[in-house]
């Protein structure tokens, strides 16, 4: 399982987040037909949650994997510079 789907499973086992999917769960069942919108936003969130936390994992694991390439290196710190001497101004 990789990291992505681990630590989306930990997410959907937070307590908080199952006491309201359960409150949400017991308003719908009083009103039959607000549960396909209900199963309709979940998916949503759980698309857009998952596209989200893969697109911030994708770019933790790009810096990482390119770090010290020499051409990077330079540019981190051609830019660190340039930071300190605009504070300086």
């Amino acid at each position: 399982m990789t990291t992505g789907r681990r630590l989306w499973q930990d997410i959907q086992l937070d307590s908080q987040l199952k006491d309201i999917r359960l409150t949400a769960d017991s308003n719908a069942s009083d009103y039959p037909g607000f549960s396909p919108w209900l199963n309709g936003q979940r998916l949503n969130i759980e698309t857009s949650g998952r596209m989200r936390l893969a697109s911030e994992l994708n770019t933790i694991v790009y810096q990482e994997r390119f770090a010290n390439i020499p051409a990077f290196v330079c540019l981190r710190l051609t830019f660190m510079a340039f930071l300190s001497s605009c504070k300086t101004q």
